[in-house]
């Protein structure tokens, strides 16, 4: 039978069929590996286009003067009121002269956070960041916190009033 096998040459040898499966496989191996890099990469690249997107919509704003573009979802405003040094309630920044910074003590921080979706109430009633109750206009919640923050070193900084000058 061993001789008939090799006159005629019909058939293959096990090993030649094994190497033969060997390198189908590596080949399917390998066009697979390339297929999932490929497809890695593309969505690493849609990612970074979105992100792109975003950071370049609130570099530009909303195109309107005096129109604010919102950096963090919910928060719709953020205010800041500095008590100088005696001072029976907080300023804008805008009526601080330059010689007088030196005598702010504390900052007041308020930041208005609006919810997500309308209330079960049809018009929600909220403290505003001045402490005038508002009803809202768009159905939503708000809810406005506050926090004065104490600025301990304001006498030893070498701009103060009260620093040896030298």
């Amino acid at each position: 039978m061993t001789r008939s096998l090799r006159r005629g040459g019909r058939g293959d040898s096990l090993i030649e069929v094994l190497v033969a499966m060997s390198l189908t496989a590596i080949t399917a191996l390998g066009i697979i590996g390339s297929q999932l890099w490929l497809a890695r990469t593309e969505r690493s690249l849609a990612a970074r286009e979105s992100a792109t997107s975003i950071a370049d919509s609130v570099a530009e704003g909303s195109g309107k003067p005096g129109t604010g573009q919102p950096l963090v979802e919910g928060i719709e405003r953020l205010g800041f009121g500095y008590w100088l040094k005696d001072a029976l309630s907080s300023v804008d920044a805008a009526a601080i002269s330059r010689v007088r910074w030196p005598l702010v003590v504390a900052v007041d921080v308020r930041v208005l956070v609006r919810g997500d979706s309308a209330s079960a109430t049809a018009h929600p009633r909220y403290i505003d960041r001045d402490g005038v109750s508002v009803v809202s206009a768009d159905g939503r919640i708000r809810q406005v916190f506050r926090r004065r923050i104490a600025l301990r070193n304001a006498m030893n900084s070498p701009n103060s009033p009260g620093a040896a000058s030298s």
